[in-house]
C-alpha cells in the first residue's frame, strides 16, 4: 500500500467516524483525481458545508468550477466562480476559469451573427485582465490568454458594418453570461 492510499484509506475511515472538512476535501481530492465527478461534487459540497475557512471555502468553489467546466457545463463555471471570488476575492486563477468558461461557452449566444458572436471574446479578456490585476502569480497565464483571444475581437470593419455595435460603447452580453461590455 502506497502513503497516499494509507492517507486516503485513513480519510475515508475518519469520515465515517466523525467527518470533518479536511476528511471531506481529502476524500474529494481523491476522486477529483480519479476522474470521479460525482463522487468528488459530493465531498467537496460537503467540506465547505463543515467549514467557515472563507479561503478553503473559495479553493473548494474553485474546483466544483473545473469540475463543472469539464462536463462543458459553462453557467454553473460562473456561478461557482462568482462564489469563489465571494470568499475569497483576490484569486486570479478563477477569474481565468471563468473567463475560459466564457470563451467556450458563450460562442453560441448569437448563433446567427458571426459579428456579434465574436464579442464574447471581450468578456473573457476582461476576466483574464482581472485576474492579470489582483494576482501576480496568475499574470503570466492571464496575458498568454489575453494574446490568445484578443484576437478573436470584431474588427473595425466589422464595428462600423454593425449596427449594434459602436466602438468605445458598451454591449449587453444576453443569457447566462449576462455581461456589459465595451466595444474595443
Amino acid at each position: 500500500m502506497h502513503d497516499a492510499d494509507a492517507y486516503f484509506a485513513a480519510s475515508l475511515y475518519a469520515y465515517a467516524i466523525e467527518p470533518t472538512a479536511e476528511s471531506a476535501m481529502g476524500l474529494g481530492g481523491k476522486a477529483l483525481k480519479e476522474g470521479d465527478y460525482s463522487t468528488a461534487e459530493k465531498y467537496l459540497n460537503d467540506a465547505i458545508t463543515m467549514t467557515d475557512d472563507s479561503e478553503i471555502k473559495a479553493y473548494l468553489y474553485f474546483l466544483l468550477a473545473v469540475i463543472a467546466n469539464t462536463k462543458s457545463q459553462y453557467q454553473s463555471v460562473k456561478q461557482l466562480c462568482q462564489k469563489s471570488i465571494a470568499e475569497n476575492p483576490n484569486l486570479g486563477k478563477v477569474y481565468i476559469l471563468w473567463g475560459l468558461a466564457y470563451a467556450a461557452g458563450g460562442r453560441n449566444l448569437f448563433p446567427d451573427d458571426q459579428v456579434l458572436s465574436k464579442c464574447i471574446y471581450y468578456a473573457a479578456v476582461d476576466k483574464f485582465e482581472k485576474a492579470r490585476q489582483i494576482d501576480p502569480m496568475s499574470a503570466a497565464e492571464a496575458s498568454k490568454h489575453i494574446n490568445t483571444y484578443n484576437k478573436f475581437f470584431p474588427t473595425k470593419e466589422e464595428i462600423f458594418m454593425h449596427p449594434d455595435l459602436e466602438s468605445g460603447g458598451n454591449f449587453q452580453l444576453p443569457g447566462w453570461v449576462n455581461e456589459n461590455v465595451k466595444i474595443r
